[in-house]
């Protein structure tokens, strides 16, 4: 009679202690592979022991860590309340004390980038700035530049010389009393009104005739203004106070 052989039986995958035991089927036997314990955490120290039956992570609390970030330094492994022990990194400080500019930390370089705020508000007729005590924008009014000096050319002709952002100009003329203008106070001492807008005499742009004159005892007082899309200069200013304008109450019409 034969003999029989029994074979051992086939066993599946099973996790003991230190090692993965199994039988490898196509050779009847046993393979024990070392388990593997990493939790993929920089943060702990992974190991297998046999007398807590597997894998132990143990955390690294206060240990020197990278958190593979550039933009954090004096990173260091803390316990997080309430979740695992991780990498944490200090963010890099990139205030540059200007508020008037955006402050980061460029995550592909660790450097830091100080962007000028942008205040353009899109009129041409704004002079837009930051004010760096409040780091808000301010949008100035353009103000348009004031022909100056004007001159008589002969008895009846104004002249001034151009200025550079003016696209036109005005002329306006008022009268002087006997008593001179401060006989008018308290109201006001001017009473100025357009002469010429724009080139509407056909003189020349920076020209102004007048042949009329002034009633006997009495004089004209001439004006002049530079005018573009953003408005109109000034049309003068007193020699006293200082800082002080002469009202435009009746401007010339744009365009003329």
């Amino acid at each position: 009679m034969a003999a029989l052989k029994a074979l051992p039986a086939r066993r599946s995958l099973v996790a003991f202690l230190d090692a993965v035991d199994l039988c490898d089927p196509n050779t009847g036997q046993c393979v024990n592979s070392p388990l593997v314990c990493d939790d993929g955490n920089v943060c702990t120290r992974d190991s297998c022991d046999p007398r807590a039956g597997g894998c132990v992570f143990t955390p690294l609390v206060g240990q020197p860590c990278d958190d593979g970030d550039l933009c954090t330094t004096n990173d260091v492994c803390r316990q997080i309340v309430g979740g695992p022990v991780a990498c944490v990194g200090t963010p890099v400080a990139c205030d540059d004390g200007n508020p008037c500019t955006a402050d980061r930390c460029d995550p592909s370089t660790g450097q830091c980038l100080s962007v000028p705020i942008n205040c353009d508000d899109g009129n041409a007729c704004t002079l837009d700035s930051c004010d760096t005590a409040t780091g808000l924008c301010v949008h100035a009014p353009v103000k348009v530049s004031e022909p100056n000096p004007l001159s008589f050319r002969d008895q009846v002709t104004m002249v001034w010389p151009p200025t550079a952002d003016a696209t036109h100009w005005n002329t306006y003329r008022g009268t002087i009393p006997a008593a001179m203008l401060g006989s008018r106070l308290p109201a006001s001492v001017y009473d100025q009104l357009c002469y010429e807008s724009d080139d509407s005499g056909g003189n020349g742009a920076t020209t102004a005739i007048d042949p009329a004159n002034p009633p006997r005892g009495t004089a004209f007082y001439y004006l002049a203004s530079g005018e573009n899309a953003c408005g109109e200069s000034l049309i003068g200013q007193p020699s006293s106070p200082p800082g002080a304008v002469i009202p435009n109450t009746s401007p010339c019409p744009t365009p003329p």
